[in-house]
């Protein structure tokens, strides 16, 4: 849908065009109307731009794409990151719970030896 006039000639030299469309997302729904969306972007430099480019913008470029993809990688594993620190915390808190009660179950076992002694003697 083309929401204003287009900004060039369609017979002018074209800098840019679309990129692939990406993977469709998941179903916002189990059952019932639910929906699926996929993205494309306008970013992708066209053959003939990049062989134009100067060596030291397409080193920016072929920086960017390896950060780009680099951030891709680290926001799929970042839900594995979540629930591994989820589970840390809980083996934490679950270590901290039983070295307190095995702190007070030794304290109160030595107490009653201490009873038990004073009663002897």
């Amino acid at each position: 849908m083309e929401l204003g006039k287009c900004p060039r000639r369609c017979t002018g030299q074209k800098f840019c065009e679309w990129q692939n469309w990406g993977e469709w997302s998941q179903c916002t729904a189990e059952c019932g109307k639910g929906g699926k969306r996929r993205r494309r972007r306008y970013m992708t430099l066209t053959e003939e731009a990049k062989s134009e480019l100067p060596s030291y913008v397409s080193n920016v470029m072929m920086h960017y794409e390896k950060v780009r993809l680099r951030a891709q990688d680290l926001e799929s594993r970042e839900i594995i990151d979540i629930f591994g620190s989820f589970v840390a915390g809980c083996i934490s808190l679950s270590m901290v719970v039983l070295g307190v009660r095995l702190v007070g179950r030794l304290r109160s076992h030595r107490s009653a030896q201490v009873a038990y002694t004073a009663v002897e003697a």
